[in-house]
């Protein structure tokens, strides 16, 4: 059986996806004539599931493949990530700039 989530149900901070309404519309649902991957991976963007006149839903089988799609991709960049830092001659992703310390008010 197909369970079903309201947009709102998606994105936010309750949401599938921690991000805002218009990260959530532009990057990674499909409209007809857009782009079919969400930017800057290769996982298939969500297709909407219209209920009426203005209502939009969203398979929620299909929600939790693309977030596990996603937390894959990231893991195999991040195992790419460590190579790259060596070439550049860098131990780690953190800059060498030192801190200013904030000075107490008198």
């Amino acid at each position: 059986m197909v369970r079903l989530l309201r947009q709102k149900a998606m994105y936010g901070s309750g949401g599938k996806f921690p991000i805002g309404r218009t990260n959530f519309l532009e990057n990674y649902v499909y409209r007809p004539g857009g782009p079919v991957f969400i930017t800057g991976t290769q996982v298939p963007r969500l297709h909407p599931v219209p209920l009426g006149e203005r209502a939009v839903a969203f398979d929620e089988g299909e929600s939790d493949d693309r977030i596990e799609r996603l937390k894959q991709e990231r893991k195999s960049k991040a195992r790419e990530a460590p190579d790259e830092q060596r070439e550049r001659g860098r131990s780690s992703t953190r800059s060498r700039v030192p801190r200013l310390r904030s000075r107490k008010a008198i």
